[in-house]
């Protein structure tokens, strides 16, 4: 196709949401800087499954966006994007 500059969509499930912001609304996940992100939610459920994932948050409707702090996921005492020497 004339014009077509190599935009490739990828698709990776189960990725990691390291921290949310729901003041700026913003949510950290692994990948390249500086490119866009478009996440949404599955459309297949495993059997047996009831309780919500990590990054899931419902404010309620008093609650001031502004105020809440950032959710951040725990990671432990190993760095996952530090090579093993």
């Amino acid at each position: 196709m004339p014009g077509h500059m190599g935009v490739e969509q990828r698709t990776v499930k189960n990725v990691w949401v390291y921290k949310i912001d729901p003041s700026r609304n913003l949510l950290w996940v692994p990948g390249a800087t500086k490119k866009f992100v478009f996440i949404k939610d599955i459309v297949y459920k495993k059997p047996g499954i009831s309780l919500l994932p990590f990054p899931t948050y419902f404010a309620p409707e008093d609650d001031d966006l502004e105020e809440l702090e950032p959710l951040v996921a725990e990671i432990g005492d190993t760095n996952p994007f530090m090579a093993a020497d």
